[in-house]
Order: structure tokens, then sequence, then C-alpha cells
């Protein structure tokens, strides 16, 4: 990651904060209404990064080493819970009309962070050559995209994806922190799964992909969703994807964004 890149280095510390910080709410709130209890949370969070930066809030971020200001980027980016787009094997299909659509749905609903769940330009052998075989325009539409995506690595992706893809596409599965001090564990769904769990605690969830179909099921302790698929569904399902807000995860179908199924956290 670029440090130089996610922040404004000629304003303060506390500037960029409540720049993301207002972004993130998606109102309307100026840039003045920054309140006394806004800064004492920036402060929080900033000695969560033991780093000092709570104690040079006023401080240009210019002046930041590379290492701060990548820890800073990060906290812009994770302080307020993001609305998530989550999706499976959405352009396994190669199709660019497939690929298009989920960049449409994807500024309708606002999300702020777009996650994929593998397997994004080859189809498998167990599948029909589509339709439209246009790997080169996915490739651009994704490359393009205006959010850039998050990644776990699917079945059918190699390493020759990755060379032509301009974001991180190979890494097993990623944590993601939810409501409440719970976890989401991310995945493909070919290594971890409900028949080979990752670690987790009490109330966290398990979402992966990988079977083409949508769903919601408890599973002891934590619960495992799956966004279904957006390019190849199966069992008679619609091609769909899952929005997590404020502690509701909610699969939509891709054509319509009709809530199919939602889940609460601690449900």
């Amino acid at each position: 990651q670029d440090p130089l890149k996610g922040t404004a280095p000629h304003m303060t510390i506390e500037e960029n904060l409540s720049l993301a910080y207002l972004r993130a709410s998606r109102g309307s709130i100026p840039f003045s209404r920054i309140s006394k209890k806004d800064k004492e949370f920036f402060r929080e969070q900033l000695s969560m990064l033991d780093m000092g930066l709570e104690d040079r809030m006023k401080q240009p971020v210019g002046l930041l080493s590379g290492g701060q200001r990548q820890a800073l980027t990060l906290l812009m980016a994770t302080m307020v819970p993001p609305l998530l787009l989550l999706l499976d094997e959405h352009t396994a299909a190669l199709d660019p009309a497939t690929a298009e659509k989920v960049l449409e749905r994807l500024e309708k609903e606002g999300a702020d962070r777009f996650f994929l769940l593998g397997d994004l330009l080859y189809h498998g052998p167990r599948n029909d050559l589509p339709d439209r075989y246009e790997p080169r325009e996915v490739i651009r539409l994704l490359n393009e995209s205006p959010i850039v995506p998050l990644c776990v690595r699917g079945n059918c992706d190699a390493e020759v994806d990755q060379m032509v893809l301009q974001f991180p596409i190979m890494a097993d599965y990623a944590l993601l922190p939810l409501d409440g001090g719970h976890c989401a564990f991310v995945t493909h769904g070919h290594l971890f799964n409900t028949e080979c769990p990752p670690p987790h605690r009490p109330g966290d969830v398990l979402i992966h992909g990988h079977t083409h179909v949508h769903c919601a099921l408890p599973q002891g302790d934590y619960t495992y969703l799956n966004p279904g698929s957006a390019a190849l569904p199966k069992e008679g399902q619609p091609k769909s994807y899952m929005i997590y807000e404020d502690g509701l995860f909610s699969i939509r179908a891709l054509e319509t964004g009709e809530e199919l199924l939602a889940w609460r956290l601690g449900q």
C-alpha cells in the first residue's frame, strides 16, 4: 500500500479523521459540526495504534512517517462500520454484462467497501463455457472500479490472474471486525467451511461462497452465511449478493435489489 494515498498531507490528523468520519456517516453534517465528543472518539481510536498520534492531532499528516500514515489510512477506513457489499464468483462466467451489473449495484447501494469471495476470472472445468468469453473486458472493469475491491482467493484463482489484476486476490481468508466485538471469517469456502471451520469465538460469523447457494445457517456457537453467486447460482436461486450494515446482513437479488434473506448479528 502506498502510504501517500488515502490522506490529505496538508491537513491535520484531526481534520483527516473528521473527513473520513463525515464521509462514512453518509449524512450532510457540516465539517464545523464535529463535536468535542467526536474529537474524544478520534483520540481513543488513535491511542489504539500505540504510536502517540493522539497527542499530535493538530499536526499536518505530511509530517508523519510512511508507517504512521499507513496506520492512519487504515484507521480512517475502519473507525466507522462501513456499508459492505460481498459477492462470490461474481465474474466467474467471464461475462462483462454481469460485471457491469455488479458495479451498477455497488453504486446504487452506496457501499463503502466491496468484498469479492474469489473465483474472479475463471468459470472452472465443471461449468460450461459462457456465451460471452471476454476476460480482458472483465479485467478492465475490475481494475477501474471506483472502489478498490477487497478479495480472498478462490479455488479457480491462480497467480496468472493476480498478474493482470491491480488489487490483491491471493489471501486464503480475511478477518472482518463486526459490531459488539464479534468477528467474521471471510473466505472462499474450499479450504474453510462448516465441515472444516476456522478458529472462532461464540457469536462469530463464517462467510464463504463456493457452493453458489445463498443461506444463513446457525452452526452451534457461530453462524454460517453465504451470499450465493452473482454469476452462476445453483438450486434454482437468482443471482445474488450480500450487504452488511449496522449489524444486519441482507442477501439481495442482483437484478432487482429485492431482499431474499436477512440475518442480524446476535440473532
